[in-house]
């Protein structure tokens, strides 16, 4: 997958938290893993890595730590699952 710069941005359901990266995408995954798919209530999850230094964050999310070495965040208002932090991919 070609690293490119993009200008990203999303948000939870009901627009409480938004988060925008202005950097390259890493990597992309589905995951079908048993925690990815409970978190999600979804026979998979597809995601993206960008570097941590490239993300903003605006809202009420919080962060559970899902299982060892997995970090989710979400919507405080909504409960949206909104990213996904694991110390395999530490950046």
């Amino acid at each position: 997958m070609a690293k490119q710069s993009k200008n990203l941005s999303g948000r939870c359901f009901c627009g409480a938290v938004r988060w925008a990266s202005d950097g390259a995408i890493l990597w992309a995954a589905i995951c079908h893993c048993t925690d990815c798919r409970r978190a999600a209530s979804a026979d998979y999850v597809s995601w993206f890595g960008v570097r941590r230094c490239t993300l903003s964050w605006e809202g009420p999310w919080q962060v559970r730590h899902s299982c060892e070495g997995i970090a989710r965040s979400f919507c405080g208002n909504c409960g949206s699952p909104m990213s996904f932090e694991t110390a395999v991919f530490p950046e």
